[in-house]
């Protein structure tokens, strides 16, 4: 167990013919366990109605029984919506293990405060989070939050274990923007491998919250591994992000 792969970032394909070929590859890397969630089943709409929500758990529920004990997924929400009816309904079934929040995360106002009762919610259940975000250099899209904002998030409900993904898109000001909030974790998932990227998140983090994530289909699995492979860490740190943070931070959701 202690040397498994657990993928905690990744997606149903809008073309559901691509799912063989992400399993093989999937397989072919050595990984174990995926989480994945759906953002939509034609397309990723930024603000998805709760037709669009609803069918979007539909598919991560589908690809979960298909694939049993491989993958497990994450109930997508838009905080906007009426999202405690789809956690309800979603959270009760075991292939669920977490929330996945993308970018309809403020109001018309650019509020991000719509969030808080998610992220209670999300907390009291005892299930991670996993929130896109992004520094961006030419601004954001609207709804989407950046590092300094989910950490602003995490200090309101320090009981909710957030995961921010991408490492924050520019990740070393992501990084430095998470670093001293102990409730967030990070994945390392999207872009292109860096040089010191690894090293750095372990340093201002520590190696107990970064996790590894694929984003697949968008990245491809090699190409996501790469950035532990290569990272000039020891090799018990490399384990603990590829699978042993993950089985800590879901703990009980593992069922």
């Amino acid at each position: 167990m202690t040397n498994e792969i657990i993928d905690i970032h990744a997606h149903v394909p809008l073309d559901l013919r691509l799912i063989p070929d992400m399993v093989r590859s999937f397989r072919r890397n050595l990984v174990s366990m995926v989480f994945i969630s759906s953002l939509g089943r034609n397309h990723w709409p930024a603000f998805p109605s709760a037709k669009e929500v609803n069918q979007a758990n539909e598919d991560a529920f589908d690809l979960c029984d298909r694939y049993a004990g491989f993958f497990r997924a994450y109930v997508y929400l838009n905080p906007l919506e009426n999202w405690a009816k789809h956690i309800n309904k979603w959270s009760q079934n075991s292939n669920f293990v977490g929330v996945k929040l993308w970018i309809s995360l403020k109001n018309s106002l650019g509020d991000p405060g719509v969030c808080f009762p998610v992220l209670k919610y999300a907390a009291d259940k005892g299930f991670p989070v996993l929130i896109h975000s992004f520094f961006r250099n030419k601004g954001q899209f609207a709804g989407e939050l950046n590092p300094a904002e989910v950490a602003r998030l995490a200090r309101q409900i320090p009981k909710v274990k957030i995961i921010m993904a991408h490492l924050g898109g520019t990740w070393e000001k992501g990084l430095y923007a998470v670093a001293d909030q102990k409730n967030v974790f990070v994945d390392v998932s999207g872009g292109p491998p860096s040089r010191g990227m690894l090293e750095t998140a372990v340093r201002l983090c520590g190696h107990d919250r970064v996790l590894f994530g694929s984003d697949m289909p968008c990245r491809t699995v090699q190409s996501q591994l790469w950035k532990i492979c290569a990272a000039k860490i020891p090799q018990g740190i490399k384990k603990k992000i590829l699978g042993i943070n993950a089985r800590i931070i879901f703990g009980k959701n593992f069922r």
